[in-house]
């Protein structure tokens, strides 16, 4: 698990079933952007909105995924977000949150990411779909 700011981590699938390790680091809310773990564990406020790599995504997908991280951000901080690797969709929900939140480009925000999570690594396919829909929704 990587801090890519002081209350927004990403992580992997092993990160988001280490329940006693997210609450040593004071995790309060987990996004998860695939089909497991899909059921809230006592003590966390659990979405989870399953994405896929390369293309199939829908925008209301993205849009979803963005509102619940937008929504768990700001109620309950300290949020985890993950994927199976931590590389791909989780790194492109978090960047095109913060793109958001900062006012930053799509670019930006995931150098700013990657920065944070070497291991960053996002799906080109998915990376191309998430900036034309953060785009065609922020023109």
């Amino acid at each position: 698990m990587d801090w890519i700011e002081h209350d927004l981590a990403i992580g992997n699938l092993d990160d988001a079933i280490a329940y006693d390790r997210l609450r040593e680091a004071g995790i309060e809310s987990v996004l998860t952007l695939n089909e497991f773990p899909s059921r809230p564990r006592p003590g966390f406020e659990w979405r989870c909105e399953p994405l896929r790599d390369g293309p199939g995504n829908t925008p209301k997908r993205f849009a979803e995924a963005l509102a619940n991280l937008a929504t768990l951000h700001a109620s309950h901080p300290r949020v985890l977000v993950h994927c199976a690797e931590g590389k791909s969709r989780s790194v492109v929900i978090v960047a095109l949150h913060l793109a958001r939140l900062h006012g930053w480009t799509p670019e930006e925000a995931l150098a700013h990411v990657s920065a944070h999570r070497p291991v960053a690594l996002p799906d080109d396919l998915l990376w191309a779909q998430a900036r034309k829909m953060f785009t065609d929704v922020h023109q």
